[in-house]
């Protein structure tokens, strides 16, 4: 064989190898392509550009070897040494594109995770915020009911007032802004009534609007479709704020809120609401850029200067619905603001003339005929559910597991069970189905209600969708577990008495010596809050202290073998039911952490857990100490009573 043959089989060999790594550089790109989009560089560009002239070299190259193997070409050898030299380039690029992809997906991995523990610290940060801002808004409550308040001390608190009001409607704003741009503000639509929809509305807007000096009027369309289908946790949401927004800056007059329907087809109608005030209207040149976020305020009389976040926020969940939302202005005669958007018709039945209905449930009741089973693996929970309910005369029996629970069920008659939604071994949606399934017309009718510590937007409706009959927030809010009780239990059960005003509440719990004396040991501790989920009674949350005291002495222990034993499901259990414990006796510091080791625990963010339990177990005991403390002085002051 001679050299041009040898040659020719250099050439048809280099080209097989071009036309190998021409493909695999081919599905490498095809497979990464998303990753191009996001990350365009001139290094990438040629790279993906390559496999076009190795598909070329491949092509001339089989050419060239028939040519060269026929005698027809004579390539000198130097020159098929360089082309072999750019096929090994041309691997080494493959290899570079490759690990070029695999960094760019590592880095936009850990970018996706620091969107997500950006948001959780948002998330935790907001609840912080809101804590004190309610302890603020309470006290100025209190403080303008004093008659012996000068007029200006009455502005002053007025503006103190307004100013908490509007910095927790910023913090919310915050939550959602957030979610927005974490592509995390998720469009859930379900099937609703329109009457309900309205109802919350004009309710919300009517305690928005007490203390100011504007009318607030409402017109309903009786062609209005009874259900419709869509996400109505967020069109509350759109109108509440459109309306608060109308209310904050209309002074004298009125503001008006007009809904109507207008049908597209058979199956979709456009929902349609106008918000419109009598105030001062925004400033031609600020109509313009008014959704835009970063740009100076617009203002609306008086030089008051109304942050363009809300109506960002607006703007964006409107048009997530496919809807449109739009405004026309008159400056000294008000704005009308217009928001339209589609809903899928359910029930095409009119609503009709529409009345709103009345909450009739501010009253004192007992409910002694009433039995209750509470489900609930911490037995601070129990006795916190226990001591509420007791308030009531209501018998309670507790469990604390899923799988006693059902059993329970079985063996007793209850009106209705309050089951713990997380709980180890078997959760309150298991237990549920479990109840569900049990086969007696009595087990699928069986009021039951979640208790969770995850309290969001739109939360009842994803805990309805799971088959329970509600929800309720830990720790447990009185007053809607009076709204529980009254909607569930029969109407019969419910007996009302007169409401003893001398008893202790929020508004007179801090002249009780008792009071200052836990304050003063409970240091760091919200303590008003802790009483608060004891209504107010000294006996109960003494009780419960001692409850946390005794039942929590192995908790430290268990959670730090949990973290060395990377047992991540039963830490992130036994830290969600100390952060139960710790808000149940005020401790919202201690509360917070274990909230962010929950979140870490949810992760699986092992190494966060390691660095950081044990700052949690120093709190813990910090927080039992201070328990232990608290508990010693009241007894040594009763013992010399």
């Amino acid at each position: 064989m001679d050299i041009y043959k040898i040659t020719g089989i250099l050439i048809l060999i280099t080209s097989i190898c071009f036309l190998v790594v021409a493909v695999l550089t081919t599905s490498l790109v095809f497979r990464k392509k998303h990753l191009i989009r996001e990350s365009v560089s001139f290094a990438m560009v040629a790279s993906v550009i390559m496999p076009l002239f190795e598909f070329a070299l491949f092509a001339t190259g089989t050419y060239a070897f028939v040519m060269v193997f026929n005698s027809k070409w004579q390539i000198p050898v130097i020159a098929v040494v360089f082309l072999m030299i750019y096929c090994v380039i041309s691997i080494i690029n493959l290899l570079f594109l490759k690990n070029l992809f695999a960094n760019i997906d590592r880095i936009l991995e850990q970018n996706k995770k620091e969107v997500e523990y950006h948001t959780i610290m948002i998330d935790n940060i907001s609840h912080e915020i809101r804590n004190p801002m309610n302890t603020i808004v309470g006290i100025t409550e209190i403080i303008k009911k004093d008659p012996a308040l000068s007029s200006s001390q009455s502005e002053n608190i007025d503006n103190l007032s307004n100013a908490t009001f509007a910095l927790l409607g910023v913090v919310n704003n915050i939550m959602d802004y957030t979610k927005i741009q974490c592509n995390k503000l998720d469009i859930i639509p379900t099937e609703y009534a329109v009457e309900d929809l309205l109802n919350i509305v004009i309710e919300k807007a009517e305690f928005s609007n007490k203390e100011a000096n504007v009318d607030f009027v409402y017109e309903i369309s009786s062609d209005i479709p009874r259900r419709l289908k869509g996400d109505d946790v967020r069109i509350i949401q759109v109108i509440y704020s459109l309306l608060t927004n109308s209310f904050r800056f209309t002074h004298v007059g009125i503001v008006a809120m007009k809904v109507s329907s207008q049908l597209i087809n058979n199956d979709t109608a456009l929902l349609k609401v106008d918000i419109e005030d009598t105030g001062e209207g925004i400033p031609p040149e600020d109509a313009k850029s008014a959704y835009e976020l970063f740009d100076n305020s617009f203002q609306r009389g008086d030089n008051e200067k109304a942050t363009r976040l809300s109506l960002y926020i607006i703007k964006t969940i409107v048009e997530r619905m496919n809807g449109t939302i739009s405004f026309r202005s008159v400056m000294g005669s008000g704005t009308v603001f217009s928001v339209a958007i589609p809903q899928h018709i359910e029930d095409p039945v009119p609503i009709g003339t529409f009345t709103p209905a009345k909450e009739n449930s501010n009253f004192k009741f007992i409910a002694p005929m009433a039995k209750i089973l509470v489900v609930d693996d911490s037995m601070v929970n129990l006795f916190v559910a226990k001591e509420l309910l007791s308030n009531y005369d209501i018998e309670v029996t507790t469990a604390t597991s899923g799988a006693e629970s059902i059993k329970l069920v079985q063996e007793n008659s209850f009106d209705m069970v309050f089951m713990d939604y997380l709980m180890p071994q078997m959760d309150g949606r298991e237990a549920l189905t479990k109840i569900r399934n049990l086969g007696d017309e009595y087990y699928k009718g069986l009021p039951i209600i979640a208790l969770t510590a995850k309290n969001s937007p739109g939360g009842e409706r994803v805990y309805i969708d799971e088959g329970f009959d509600g929800y309720l927030a830990k720790p447990l809010d009185v007053h809607e577990l009076e709204r529980s009780l009254l909607k569930f239990l029969p109407a019969e059960y419910i007996n009302k008495i007169e409401d003893d005003s001398d008893v202790c509440n929020a508004n007179n719990v801090a002249e009780k010596p008792w009071y200052k004396r836990l304050c003063s040991v409970l240091t760091d501790f919200e303590v008003k809050k802790g009483l608060e989920y004891c209504e107010y009674d000294y006996s109960a949350y003494i009780n419960l202290l001692r409850v946390i005291s005794t039942e929590s002495s192995n908790q430290g222990a268990r959670i730090k073998s949990y973290a060395e034993a990377e047992d991540i499901e039963n830490y992130r259990v036994a830290v969600h039911s100390l952060r139960n414990v710790a808000s149940s006796a005020g401790d919202m510091k201690l509360s917070f952490i274990c909230s962010e080791h929950e979140n870490a625990a949810k992760n699986y963010d092992i190494n966060y857990i390691k660095n950081h339990v044990n700052t949690l177990l120093s709190e813990y005991e910090v927080f039992r100490f201070k328990i232990d403390t608290a508990l010693q002085r009241e007894n040594e002051i009763m013992n010399k009573k």
